[in-house]
C-alpha cells in the first residue's frame, strides 16, 4: 500500500485521530530529547559536557516543544490557579503545603510548595457544621417538607376540579401560583437537609500544620515552587459531638 493511500485512510477514519494525536506528541517528545542531547554536545570541551546534565537539558527542551505544539487534549498545560494540599509547617507568614503532582511533567519538587502571605492575601476560615448542627438542620429540613407536602396534597385536589389553562387572577390560577410557590419551598428545604459551613476571615495564626487548605493565585502557579497567593481556605473540621459517659449504678444499700 502506498503512502498517499495510507495517509487517505488514516483520514477517512474518525476513530483513528487518537492515534494520530498519540504518535505526534511521542514524536515531539522525542524529538525534544534529541534536540536538547544535540545541544548539550555542542558544549563539549575535551570529552566532558560542561553542563554535566544531558537528560535534564533534553527533559526541558521536549517539555518546551510538547507545550508549544498546543496539541487538543493536551490540558495539562494549561494555567494553574489554584492548588490544595496538607499545610506541613508554618513560619511566620510561610506556609508550606504538600500538593499533588497533577501533572505528570511537573518537576518532583513540587510536591511541597510555599504560599507567602502577602499584605493583600485573603484568608477564609471554613469550619463545616458539628454533629449536632447537621442533626438539628436535618430535623427542621424534615418538618418543613413534611408541612409543604401537606399543603402541596390539599391544593392538587383543588386544582383537580379546574380547567387545564386558568386565567392567573382566578381562583384556579392563584392556586396554580401556589402550588409552585410550594414546589420551591420544597426544593430548598431538601437543600436545608446539610447543614451548610460557616466562612469567616481569619490570619496566619489561624493556620495550623496538618490543616488542609487551597490557594488561590492571580497568576499562573503551575511549576512555581513559591509564590504569594491572592486567597487561602482553610478547611477546618468542628469538634464532634461529646459523648456522654453512662451513669454509675447507685451501690445497693447495706444490709441491716
Amino acid at each position: 500500500m502506498s503512502r498517499k493511500k495510507t495517509s487517505d485512510s488514516i483520514l477517512k477514519s474518525g476513530g483513528n485521530i487518537p492515534v494520530v494525536a498519540s504518535i505526534i506528541v511521542l514524536v515531539a517528545f522525542i524529538a525534544g530529547l534529541l534536540l536538547g542531547s544535540l545541544v548539550v554536545a555542542k558544549s563539549v570541551s575535551g570529552g566532558v559536557a560542561s553542563t554535566g546534565n544531558t537528560f535534564a537539558a533534553g527533559w526541558n527542551a521536549a517539555k518546551a516543544k510538547l507545550k508549544a505544539a498546543n496539541l487538543p487534549g493536551m490540558f495539562m498545560f494549561g494555567e494553574v490557579k489554584s492548588l490544595a494540599g496538607q499545610v506541613k509547617s508554618v513560619d511566620g507568614n510561610k506556609i508550606v503545603f504538600a500538593a499533588a503532582l497533577n501533572n505528570p511533567l511537573w518537576d518532583a519538587s513540587l510536591k511541597e510548595r510555599t504560599a507567602v502571605i502577602g499584605s493583600e492575601t485573603i484568608i477564609t476560615i471554613r469550619t463545616q457544621p458539628s454533629p449536632e448542627a447537621m442533626q438539628a438542620s436535618q430535623q427542621k429540613a424534615q418538618k418543613e417538607m413534611a408541612d409543604l407536602r401537606t399543603e402541596t396534597t390539599a391544593l392538587n385536589v383543588k386544582l383537580a376540579k379546574c380547567a387545564p389553562a386558568q386565567d392567573a387572577s382566578s381562583t384556579c390560577g392563584q392556586e396554580q401560583k401556589q402550588l409552585s410557590d410550594l414546589q420551591t419551598q420544597l426544593l430548598a428545604a431538601q437543600r436545608g437537609m446539610f447543614a451548610q459551613a460557616v466562612d469567616t476571615t481569619g490570619s496566619a495564626s489561624d493556620i495550623a500544620v496538618g490543616d488542609n487548605i487551597s490557594v488561590v493565585s492571580d497568576s499562573d502557579i503551575s511549576e512555581a515552587a513559591q509564590f504569594t497567593p491572592k486567597q487561602i481556605v482553610v478547611n477546618k473540621s468542628s469538634a464532634p459531638a461529646a459523648v456522654s459517659a453512662p451513669a454509675v449504678p447507685a451501690a445497693p444499700p447495706a444490709a441491716q
